[in-house]
């Protein structure tokens, strides 16, 4: 085992993409294209599945101006493959830029969204899931989530991991 014990890692996606599978790790999400690993299979669903609207939240860049009319639609939530999207909370970064925070994240939501309104994503970064802020690693790095991270998580989730 190449890691502390934990349950969760976050690690730098250049790495050999193996490398979870082989420690016996299963990769929860990304964040700023940074992998999260866990070792409690369990939650998985409970964190990813949109039903359950625990929050995700990206920076996405736009090829066109960012205009509040822009903002509102998308914080209120469209129409895309024929099902109304979630409301969102958006914010303006700049010109060319925003945040959106999500409860649903359907396959390519946001990419979706802005088509719909004729902006094209030219970058998207998811930069939290849940509580979870990664913050950069360099190459082949790891952490374990610290402690108050891990116990924000679990309350989020209704979850108490067995005592060992």
């Amino acid at each position: 085992m190449d890691y502390p014990a934990g349950g969760f890692f976050v690690r730098d996606p250049r790495c050999d993409p193996r490398w979870g599978r082989a420690q016996g790790l299963i990769i929860l999400g990304y964040v700023r294209a940074e992998p999260l690993y866990t070792a409690y299979r369990h939650i998985v669903n409970t964190v990813l599945r949109p039903e359950f609207e625990h929050e995700k939240e990206y920076i996405v860049h736009v090829d066109k101006l960012v205009v509040d009319e822009f903002l509102e639609q998308m914080a209120q939530g469209l129409v895309i493959l024929g099902r109304k999207t979630k409301p969102a909370i958006t914010q303006k970064q700049n010109d060319h830029a925003f945040r959106i925070v999500l409860t649903e994240g359907r396959n390519r939501q946001i990419r979706r969204m802005c088509e719909e309104l004729d902006y094209r994503v030219t970058a998207l970064k998811r930069v939290r899931i849940l509580n979870i802020v990664l913050g950069k690693l360099p190459v082949g790095a790891w952490r374990p989530l610290r402690k108050e991270e891990q116990r924000t998580l679990f309350h989020l989730l209704n979850y108490k991991p067995s005592r060992r």
